[in-house]
């Protein structure tokens, strides 16, 4: 009996430390020195309960539910950490996709996070490098100015002669940026209407404090790819410079772009970010959402 009185004991003594410890990710500081900050994402325990979207059957009516939803739940549970981080002066980014926050914390600040009870999860926000797919050289009887082997295989030339090039249908690419007035690109660019430019809602860069040699720099106020894949896998969604060369799968379709990856490196809070503009694309200054000018497709080619 004073044996079990006393595992009693030391639960009530010890759990609370335990039961943060267990929130805790021990891969967020297993690189870090003494003291040293790491970049952590916490997650909340209130997530927003979107099942009434299922009975929208306007897809603008339903996005802007499914946005405004989000951004609600994140604002009345994030108000009491956000207060605690700003009292100090504690930098962290708020999301609402997931309902969570980037905190820049130590071991002590993340300790403290996962022992409060909104707090789901303390979890690493790890880079992922982007890992090149090796290129096969393979036979090919097209001329330059074709069809494109690839869309040739997959039957998609059957697809566009059947009336459907993707037409009306906005592209998300989540990527390294793109050279949006590539000649394959320019005119599938959603901000290009023939004669200017704009990227408002258009695109977006996920990239903050990269100091030089980042060829693109931080917050981009124009599309730049500053490794070439989103290029790449841009030209397959839609590429078609118009005189022949076809490269993408949807020549009819428009796109926009986030940048998710620092020359190939991303992580799960630039991938969220990325996510968020797809949802409701802002302005240049992050501001003013528009959640019916959001993509009807998103492409991923990273690893998490």
């Amino acid at each position: 009996m004073r044996k079990a009185a006393a595992l009693v004991a030391f639960w009530l003594l010890s759990g609370p430390s335990w039961l943060g410890a267990a929130k805790l990710d021990e891969r967020v500081f297993a690189e870090k020195a003494e003291g040293e900050r790491a970049s952590v994402l916490v997650v909340l325990r209130a997530q927003a309960d979107l099942s009434a979207a299922a009975s929208i059957a306007d897809p603008d009516e339903k996005r802007r539910f499914v946005f405004e939803t989000l951004v609600a739940q994140a604002e009345v549970s994030q108000r009491a950490l956000r207060e605690r981080l700003e009292r100090d002066g504690i930098r962290y980014r708020p999301f609402y996709m997931v309902n969570m926050l980037e905190v820049s914390a130590d071991r002590s600040l993340a300790e403290e996070l996962a022992l409060r009870p909104d707090v789901s999860s303390v979890s690493a926000n790890r880079p992922a490098t982007l890992v090149p797919v090796p290129f096969i050289a393979e036979e090919r009887a097209q001329a330059a100015l074709a069809v494109e082997a690839n869309v040739l295989k997959i039957r998609a030339t059957e697809v566009w002669a059947r009336g459907a090039t993707g037409q009306g249908i906005v592209v998300g690419n989540a990527d390294t940026g793109m050279t949006w007035d590539h000649p394959a690109l320019k005119a599938h660019y959603r901000g290009w209407d023939g004669t200017a430019v704009s990227h408002d809602y258009n695109w977006h860069d996920a990239i903050h404090v990269f100091p030089p040699p980042q060829p693109c720099g931080s917050d981009s106020p124009v599309p730049c790819d500053d490794d070439g894949h989103g290029t790449g896998t841009t030209s397959l969604m839609v590429g078609d410079d118009g005189v022949g060369n076809q490269v993408g799968v949807a020549p009819g379709a428009r796109f926009i772009g986030c940048r998710n990856m620092d020359r190939g490196n991303g992580t799960p809070a630039r991938y969220t970010e990325c996510f968020q503009f797809f949802l409701a694309p802002t302005d240049h200054n992050g501001q003013n959402p528009r959640p019916e000018l959001g993509a009807n497709v998103i492409n991923n080619s990273w690893g998490c």
